[in-house]
């Protein structure tokens, strides 16, 4: 864990180029070999473009609830730290594309689009949901936590005479008031455009 912290540390744009690329590849040939398309569409920015918000959102967030809970760190290790955390998801996107590589003729057309490995939507019979709960069941999902922990383990590192639980508790609160945010808004969209 050492060499990827002093890795990401010391090329943050570069990792981020990494991982834009590497999910970028990985939209292209779950087209042409899960979803079986002909041609490559537009679609396979998705993805990428996302998790590159999702950095920038996450470090904005954890920004500000850093510095509402005065604890200083250096900007450049919040978005290191929110950086590795983003490994998670690429981590995420290459299970879920080799399971479903192997598993796709056990899945219909809806369940193949709204796939998502080890989330609480995967708990429930996507069928009989309503479409405005299916973004956030499939946000929760153990991929998340997984992020939540590296980014604490990182920012933990990145300030050693920081108390570890005030740290702790300070990055979950921030993270997870975002993305309570983020649901809402993407629920209220949902319900709105449904009516």
């Amino acid at each position: 864990m050492k060499r990827v912290y002093s890795y990401v540390n010391s090329h943050p744009f570069l990792t981020l180029a990494f991982t834009f690329i590497l999910s970028l590849i990985v939209s292209a040939l779950s087209e042409i070999l899960i979803f079986q398309l002909r041609r490559i569409s537009l679609k396979i920015f998705i993805i990428p473009l996302g998790i590159v918000m999702g950095v920038g959102l996450t470090f904005i967030v954890l920004v500000l609830g850093l510095k509402l809970s005065d604890i200083k760190i250096k900007p450049r290790y919040i978005f290191t730290a929110t950086l590795a955390g983003t490994g998670a998801f690429v981590l995420e996107y290459l299970t879920e594309f080799f399971w479903l590589l192997t598993h796709r003729n056990d899945y219909k057309g809806f369940e193949l689009a709204n796939f998502t490995l080890l989330s609480v939507y995967q708990v429930f019979h996507p069928l009989y949901l309503p479409s405005y709960l299916n973004y956030p069941l499939q946000t929760i999902n153990l991929w998340e936590v997984i992020n939540l922990f590296i980014i604490i383990y990182f920012l933990i590192k990145a300030a050693p005479g920081t108390s570890k639980r005030k740290l702790a508790k300070t990055v979950m609160l921030s993270y997870c008031s975002g993305v309570f945010a983020y649901f809402l808004l993407v629920t209220f969209i949902n319900i709105t455009l449904m009516t």
